[in-house]
């Protein structure tokens, strides 16, 4: 796939001092979250209440979970397409129009649309969210 530890934050520095710049600063929110590349460098933040719209969607939701379980952040769209369990064009479609968009517009995605590819960016907001959908409820009888 690609290259690891490509992108560069503009303002961060390749060691991760620009998340612990924006805490000293308090620019770093309550309900922000930073977004980290494969090398732990922030790629952005996100908001909670962002992450919560974007994963409200089951489809998305399984989307995140193949990608969370990837080895090197990056895959194809053809090899997401077939891991996530819906198959079919009008599904294909939905995931080039709508879901990769909508994950790119959070920061926890960059989307080739031209290399068919998409790489992944780590946000523990996202995970733990994913954790706790997927907990299982216990129902009361």
């Amino acid at each position: 796939m690609g290259p690891r530890c490509q992108y560069y934050h503009p303002v961060g520095t390749p060691d991760g001092y620009f998340t612990a710049a924006l805490q000293k600063e308090n620019r770093l929110t309550m309900g922000e979250c930073p977004i980290r590349g494969d090398c732990g460098i922030v790629h952005r933040t996100c908001e909670t209440d962002e992450v919560l719209r974007v994963l409200a969607n089951a489809r998305r939701r399984e989307i995140v979970s193949v990608l969370e379980a990837l080895d090197d952040n990056w895959i194809t769209v053809d090899e997401l397409a077939r891991a996530v369990s819906t198959t079919g064009d009008e599904w294909r479609g939905e995931l080039h129009h709508v879901h990769l968009p909508m994950l790119r517009d959070l920061g926890i995605v960059d989307y080739d649309r031209h290399g068919e590819t998409v790489r992944y960016y780590r946000c523990d907001l996202v995970s733990s969210v994913l954790e706790a959908v997927d907990a299982e409820v216990p129902t009361t009888q």
